[in-house]
């Protein structure tokens, strides 16, 4: 399982990549970026919640300055605020810098993470790129209060869950 590296990027050299044009431009077209909780996203992360037995799950987008969460179960109260959060607060820029699965035991061994506002509501995370246009715009991912030895179990399903996503935002995008 892809575990994430003991020292990861910083976000200053991440912005180039989490804002490429590209990027953004695919963000849009899906019309994923209007930061308004949506009852398809929310089933979602209660089903993908449930399967997984933790305290939270999400899916979030990207724009270019922002994330936001458009489906969310059992994170706090206020974390779908329709303004969004700054990329500088948000695990999944290191999902969409390397457009691959990122999985962290423990989000307090990771000083980058730790500086994450995220981090204050999770200490283990699990994030799966969902793409667009060939574009990773997005995250579903999942989160536990206390540190947790991720199984190799948990990847495939959220893996699933963002293709299903994927197969949404093309159908809402035509």
């Amino acid at each position: 399982m892809p575990r994430a590296p003991r020292t990861l990027t910083t976000m200053a050299a991440l912005a180039p990549v989490v804002l490429h044009r590209k990027r953004v431009k695919a963000s849009t077209a899906a019309r994923a970026l209007s930061g308004v909780p949506d009852e398809y996203f929310n089933g979602l992360c209660e089903r993908e919640r449930n399967r997984a037995g933790t305290t939270g799950a999400y899916v979030s987008f990207v724009s270019d300055r922002r994330q936001y969460l458009v489906g969310a179960d059992g994170l706090p109260d206020g974390a779908q605020d329709p303004q969004g959060m700054a990329l500088a607060k948000s695990f999944s820029v290191f999902v969409l810098a390397s457009g691959q699965p990122m999985v962290v035991d423990d989000t307090h061994a990771h000083p980058e993470l730790e500086a994450c506002a995220s981090a204050a509501d999770s200490a283990a995370w699990v994030g799966v790129p969902i793409r667009f246009e060939e574009e990773a715009i997005g995250t579903v991912g999942l989160l536990d209060l206390e540190p947790r030895d991720w199984p190799l179990s948990v990847l495939a399903p959220l893996k699933d869950a963002a293709l299903e996503i994927t197969t949404e935002l093309e159908r809402r995008a035509s």
